[in-house]
């Protein structure tokens, strides 16, 4: 059926010739071009002769018809008539050209419009490679005017930024950094990084350092071998890829570890906010570490004081060894015996 299709559309095409290009009607030449600009299609083509001759389409503009029909193929529905060959007129081939450059402008600025369009060629600007399986996509930073692809490329999610009801979450993550998002089609899995916003997040808009795996691991390094600035968060590492810690990374705002499986913070480590290791199995604090505000270590396992321990203002250690066996004045006493300091309280409360 398809080889008789192809012999038909010939036969058609080469009827086309003899009739306009034979008879010195146009040229060989300009019947090359009209061919190429109908993409092969004898309608397209005969069309395209018919105006050539009547002199309402310059040859030189033939090139621009191959866009035109493209749009005309996926959104005919929005066009004045949905039958190339009822635009005979001026007026009526100036409508079918403006309807083309209208659709096509709205949606170079939004791919999500375009209809009957592979996600490969929609959204190509936006795609930097593949990793394990998944192909990447980076939003920039400051395109609001994305959102309908945030909401297309995050369908059967449960992101924020992909609702279809409101965007007002994907404006605010947009004004801070870019969106990178990793769609694996051959299984539906999908995930969502803003690193500017510190959200990491699954289809099920769950935190990835929930749940390891070594996909999550790759992905990270995926992202920092396209942008070098953009490092997995070091709670992150502390989990699942202590081997990747650098010294660049041992200063952060604040640390959210608590209810994991934590077992050792990497010595020399400075957080600026708050650190909280709450109901982990760690047993020891490293040494050299700051907090600038409150260490959140209850239900752990800390049995004793490392070196030069400061702390800005409070450390909680209510059901930890510590707080069995030492009083608050004595484990005062062991922060300062090891060069440290609280500037708060000690709160262990039930002594």
């Amino acid at each position: 059926m398809i080889k008789l299709k192809s012999l038909l559309i010939e036969v058609s095409l080469d009827q086309l010739k003899t009739q306009f290009v034979d008879t010195g009607k146009i040229t060989d030449s300009e019947f090359t071009e009209i061919v190429d600009s109908a993409g092969g299609r004898s309608a397209y083509a005969t069309w395209l002769t018919k105006q050539v001759v009547n002199k309402l389409i310059k040859p030189e503009d033939l090139y621009k018809y191959n866009a035109y029909f493209k749009v005309f193929d996926r959104r005919k529905r929005e066009y004045p008539f949905q039958d190339i060959n009822q635009y005979k007129t001026t007026d009526d081939i100036a409508q079918f050209i403006s309807k083309s450059v209208d659709i096509a402008n709205a949606e170079q600025k939004d791919p999500s419009q375009q209809k009957g369009v592979a996600r490969s060629d929609k959204y190509k600007e936006f795609y930097i490679g593949s990793v394990d399986g998944f192909n990447v996509y980076e939003l920039p930073k400051g395109r609001e005017d994305l959102y309908g692809v945030s909401c297309e490329l995050g369908s059967g999610t449960e992101w924020c930024t992909a609702t279809g009801k409101t965007r007002e979450h994907f404006d605010r993550y947009m004004k801070i950094g870019p969106l990178f998002i990793f769609i694996k089609s051959s299984s539906g899995e999908k995930y969502q990084f803003s690193y500017e916003g510190d959200q990491f997040m699954d289809v099920n808009d769950q935190p990835v350092d929930r749940k390891f795996s070594e996909t999550i691991v790759k992905l990270f390094r995926f992202i920092e071998s396209k942008r070098p600035k953009y490092k997995a968060p070091l709670r992150f590492k502390i989990l699942y890829d202590p081997e990747s810690i650098t010294e660049a990374d041992l200063s952060v705002d604040d640390l959210y570890l608590s209810d994991t499986k934590i077992t050792q913070l990497p010595d020399n480590l400075k957080v600026y906010g708050t650190l909280y290791i709450s109901n982990t199995p760690i047993t020891t604090l490293p040494n050299n570490l700051t907090v600038g505000i409150d260490l959140y270590a209850d239900r752990t396992k800390i049995a004793s004081i490392p070196n030069n321990l400061k702390i800005g203002e409070n450390i909680l250690l209510t059901d930890t060894p510590l707080q069995k066996q030492y009083t608050k004045s004595e484990i005062w006493k062991m922060i300062e015996d090891n060069g440290g300091s609280v500037g708060g309280l000690i709160k262990i409360y039930n002594k």
